[in-house]
């Protein structure tokens, strides 16, 4: 199904527009969220977003039911990272690395996916619902988990 390899191949051009051309998302970050940046490590990046390409290539191994839920979590997760970019954007009304990515292929593409999914009955609505609430959750984690890592490396440098 084209649709499960449409997830890494959006990824991985997202991180390119983010960290290759034009790049630049790391001193942007560190200047848009100065109290969290010392979380931002090289080590993190690289781990959270191999983390992110695995588990979108991983639909594509897995059975029809695992892979449509997988796929629609994941979704979820770069559609509600999009928003981030998208009011980065709105306050500070200038380019974000990663936006154009976010505005012309996540954000379509998670649409799509859960209307083709839902109308074609290979997911039910609970379950189109459960796999959405990962975006949402994930995107307060990551908040979370910045400030915490944060505040754990500002303490250790005291």
């Amino acid at each position: 199904m084209y649709l499960l390899w449409l997830l890494p191949i959006s990824a991985a051009l997202h991180i390119t527009e983010e960290f290759v051309f034009p790049g630049g998302f790391t001193a942007w970050y560190r200047n848009y969220k100065q109290s969290v940046s010392s979380s931002f490590t090289a080590r993190y990046l690289i781990n959270i977003n191999l983390i992110l390409i695995i588990l979108c290539i991983l639909p594509l191994f897995l059975d029809e039911i695992q892979a449509v839920a997988l796929w629609l979590s994941m979704a979820s997760v770069v559609f509600f990272n999009a928003f981030f970019h998208i009011g980065a954007y709105i306050r500070t009304k200038k380019y974000v690395p990663g936006i154009v990515t976010s505005i012309l292929i996540y954000i379509p593409m998670a649409l799509y996916g859960y209307w083709y999914f839902l109308s074609s009955g290979k997911v039910s609505i609970e379950q189109a619902i459960t796999s959405g609430s990962i975006g949402i959750i994930y995107l307060f984690f990551s908040a979370y988990n910045h400030k915490r890592r944060a505040k754990k490396l500002s303490s250790s440098t005291d």
